[in-house]
């Protein structure tokens, strides 16, 4: 069972959080749903990992960007004048 107490008060900090307004019904459903999360983190914190090799990284990513190029383009509006567009893609 989870350590956090799911009340009115955690309800009404995680409506502002996520800037919604909720009728009395959506909170009910929110603690229901925000219980079974909560029971499913423990359930998986009961997991033993110490045989499971990290996969994470932790050095950046290089060179695998290219720099940013504006390219000029010629477009005709449709009143039928020329207009010069940044390429975007």
């Amino acid at each position: 069972m989870s350590r956090i107490d799911i009340d009115e008060k955690l309800t009404e900090e995680l409506q502002t959080l996520s800037n919604l307004q909720l009728n009395s019904e959506e909170k009910d459903r929110v603690k229901r749903d925000f219980a079974q999360i909560l029971e499913y983190i423990d359930i998986l914190s009961e997991c033993d990992t110490s045989t499971v090799r990290d996969t994470f990284v932790s050095d950046p990513i290089t060179g695998g960007l290219r720099d940013d190029k504006v390219f000029e383009d010629k477009m005709i509006n449709p009143s039928g004048t020329e207009i010069s567009v940044p390429e975007v893609l």
